[in-house]
């Protein structure tokens, strides 16, 4: 396939995207296509330099759409999905996530459900071109991708028996290496709020004021159950973007709570007994793994009215109502019997409205399959005289990119895994070409792209 244009895929972070990327790269291996996996500030430095392809945005921010522009400015094509829309189910909150000179920029746009779709076309008007695909983050939720988990999930259960496992989400007003108004600037400068707008910053503060109120509901509902005789272990794990002094404060010298930052964030929820949130995307995948999980809801917020997690969990705005339904549970009652504070819609009719969820038909393939389509519409060629060795002279790196996983050999382990899981018997190669960019050549030439040999 020499001279096809290639599929760059973009990252932000290892720890919740580089899975999903490198499963992308295997459908693009098995279509006759090669695929780059890079930092996306590493590739934005470099856009003229590199060969002309598809580039897939991860977001349709302000800071993403600038960098589409440039990219379409240098010959590229641009694809988006948005994934910090992965979880939303409030059209409001969606369209925030989207600068609208996407619209100009963005040659197809991938959705994850319809009601994404609807909000978005509303928003921005009809796209060039748009896809509802699902996400591939859910595809690694199937069954068939269990295997990694079993060693890590058996662990757990070895070291915590039955537990209750709560995963936090107080990035805004406890962030690991900032404060709350640094991570106002950053939403402003990403365009998710106006500053010019004061509705805007007040939904910003409101958020927080939830936080802090979902923050003090949790550690009272902790020492409550710890009064109340609760035998079980309790592992908190705080998102990864939190700072983790407050918890050990809060649960300092009892026994039976552990503080639980590190591993596979499926493993933990495979091997609780429950899974308790406050408004946590991990509720949702709670429930595609098929593991009970519930809500605690902030009262009289409508800010937790935008979570899909509150849509398919049991969910409750009072501390008592969920100390209940966690004995009750741990004594063996199903999560569906014990009864919510409000009517629940079907839980599956409202996942399928805001996530994809096809087993037949992976969402990673169907966002290749719309990638390729659009460059098979567009042509080939015309790279001239760019190479992918451009990499190795751009400067910056991505702060959450971590190397120890971004290489071929850890890409080349986790790409057998995942073709193994789905019964592929060949797997592309793949080779390093830069630290922390990873080529993944197609499955039936394995050729060079614009004078960058294989190893």
């Amino acid at each position: 396939m020499t001279g096809e244009r290639p599929l760059y895929f973009l990252i932000e972070e290892t720890g919740r995207e580089l899975r999903a990327r490198l499963l992308l790269a295997l459908h693009a291996a098995r279509a006759g296509y090669s695929s780059v996996i890079a930092p996306q500030w590493l590739t934005w430095e470099i856009l003229g330099d590199i060969p002309k392809g598809l580039l897939l945005f991860k977001g349709n921010s302000a800071v993403q759409a600038r960098n589409m522009a440039n990219a379409k400015a240098a010959g590229h094509l641009v694809a988006s999905i948005e994934e910090e829309a992965l979880g939303l189910c409030d059209a409001a909150q969606i369209n925030r996530c989207y600068d609208p000179s996407v619209a100009r920029c963005c040659d197809l746009l991938l959705f994850q459900g319809p009601f994404q779709r609807d909000c978005v076309t509303a928003f921005l008007g009809p796209p060039k071109r748009s896809s509802v695909t699902g996400n591939p983050r859910i595809d690694l939720l199937a069954p068939r991708f269990g295997a990694r988990h079993t060693s890590e999930r058996d662990d757990l259960r070895g070291r915590f028996g039955d537990f209750l496992l709560i995963n936090t989400n107080f990035s805004t007003i406890n962030p690991r290496d900032l404060d709350a108004c640094a991570v106002l600037d950053t939403c402003l400068n990403a365009g998710w709020y106006d500053p010019k707008v004061p509705e805007d910053i007040e939904i910003f503060f409101s958020e927080a004021e939830r936080e802090k109120t979902d923050l003090r509901n949790l550690i009272d509902l902790v020492h409550a159950l710890i009064d109340r005789g609760f035998a079980h272990p309790i592992v908190i794990r705080p998102h990864p973007a939190e700072n983790l002094a407050i918890w050990r404060r809060a649960f300092a010298g009892q026994e039976t709570i552990h503080i639980h930052p590190d591993g596979d964030l499926v493993a933990s929820i495979s091997a609780a007994k429950l899974l308790l949130h406050t408004s946590c995307t991990t509720g949702m995948e709670a429930y595609v793994l098929g593991k009970p999980a519930i809500s605690l809801r902030t009262p009289e917020s409508e800010w937790t009215n935008i979570i899909t997690s509150n849509l398919v969990n049991p969910a409750y705005t009072r501390v008592e109502d969920v100390i209940a339904a966690i004995e009750a549970i741990f004594a063996g009652a199903p999560v569906d019997q014990c009864p919510p504070t409000f009517n629940q819609p079907s839980h599956d009719a409202e996942l399928a409205r805001h996530v994809s969820v096809d087993p037949d038909h992976d969402a990673s393939a169907r966002i290749v399959a719309a990638c390729v389509d659009l460059l098979a519409e567009q042509g080939t060629g015309g790279n001239g005289p760019a190479t992918l060795g451009a990499f190795g002279h751009a400067a910056t790196s991505d702060r959450s990119i971590e190397l120890s996983t971004l290489n071929a050999d850890a890409a080349r382990n986790v790409v057998q895994e995942l073709a193994t899981a789905m019964g592929f018997e060949a797997i592309p190669q793949i080779e390093e070409i830069a630290p922390g960019v990873i080529l993944c050549h197609p499955l039936a030439t394995s050729p060079t792209i614009s004078g960058h040999g294989s190893p």
